[in-house]
């Protein structure tokens, strides 16, 4: 059985992976994960329940990412862990991602991210 929820946290949305996301269970996706309409999300997706990741499930991966570069935010994984973890090494795509192992710790990335941003907009204001 696969299922996905949704947490919504400092205006990052949390996506909760359960199950197995391969081509079967992609067909029984209703929408994407992604809205293309939102573009002003960004993403952490959480893999601790993800158990088997099948080449079809990571292009669905890669895809997410593709529409979130293109709307200027980003995902960033959390749990990668036991054989999707393997499937991302061994195809390299761990290193599109930055990865946590904690939930804490990836939401705060995105608010030193934030944190830069600023610190470099005043920087620019002020020359």
């Amino acid at each position: 059985m696969f299922s996905i929820n949704y947490e919504n946290k400092q205006d990052i949305i949390i996506v909760r992976f359960n199950g197995s996301l391969t081509s079967d269970t992609i067909k029984a996706i209703k929408s994407d994960v992604i809205s293309k309409e939102d573009n002003s999300k960004s993403y952490i997706f959480d893999l601790e329940k993800l158990e088997l990741l099948d080449s079809a499930g990571l292009s669905y991966i890669i895809n997410c990412l593709k529409i979130t570069m293109k709307n200027n935010t980003q995902i960033k994984l959390l749990n990668l862990i036991n054989q999707p973890k393997i499937v991302f090494e061994i195809t390299r795509v761990d290193s599109l991602f930055e990865i946590y192992k904690n939930e804490v710790e990836a939401l705060n990335s995105f608010n030193k991210e934030k944190d830069n941003e600023s610190s470099n907009t005043s920087m620019q204001q002020r020359a």
